[in-house]
């Protein structure tokens, strides 16, 4: 996949036949979605990296897209404060946009629009998600995470996954002691258990 960009200002807008006096971005995707970035300029093309543009995509998207990255960030401080990291078991998109909110900006908003669609869904309803997780757990008051251990770097690991069995991760509360929690799980956005409460989260549409 292959999608060009020329600068008009401080935007990037598609074009598809750029003159020799634009300047403008290819956008290239290996089969694994892995992006090559490359600015022309002046006739001259250059591969870069994409933490070095500052331009905006000229797209009715892009301020959703720049408004739940931001929102992302309040999750992105609750794993630092835990020392937690996620591992995501399907769909990697919000992984990266939780490691490199830059990188999936530019990443995904140049896709075309059936894929664009599909990757901003997939952010809105985990943003939603991960929101409702810290303000669920810290109302419980968590003391500490007890699983997944990941034995190399000695941090816990939230599993995401779909209806998956085993809880996306254990922790220690202070109103409700040991608790379990799952994402997207018995038709419940969040999930959690343990021999005293069973309780079923659902995010207001």
């Amino acid at each position: 996949m292959r999608y060009i960009y020329c600068v008009k200002g401080d935007y990037l807008v598609p074009c598809t036949s750029p003159t020799a006096s634009d300047e403008y971005y290819i956008f290239e995707y290996t089969k694994d979605l892995q992006l090559i970035l490359t600015r022309c300029k002046n006739e001259e093309c250059k591969e870069i990296e994409p933490s070095y543009i500052s331009l905006k995509f000229n797209l009715p998207e892009a301020s959703k897209v720049e408004e739940l990255l931001n929102r992302l960030s309040t999750f992105r401080s609750f794993l630092q404060k835990h020392n937690l990291k996620v591992y995501f078991m399907e769909d990697t998109s919000v992984l990266e946009a939780i490691i490199n909110p830059k990188l999936y900006y530019y990443k995904y908003l140049a896709l075309d629009k059936d894929f664009r669609d599909r990757a901003i869904s997939q952010l809105e309803k985990w943003v939603s998600r991960f929101l409702l997780f810290v303000r669920v757990v810290e109302e419980l008051g968590v003391i500490k995470f007890i699983a997944h251990l990941d034995s190399l770097d000695g941090r816990y690991t939230l599993w995401i996954k779909e209806n998956f069995d085993e809880p996306s991760t254990i922790a220690v509360t202070e109103k409700e002691g040991e608790i379990k929690l799952w994402f997207g799980f018995k038709d419940c956005d969040l999930y959690i258990k343990n021999k005293e409460i069973e309780k079923c989260y659902k995010i207001e549409k």
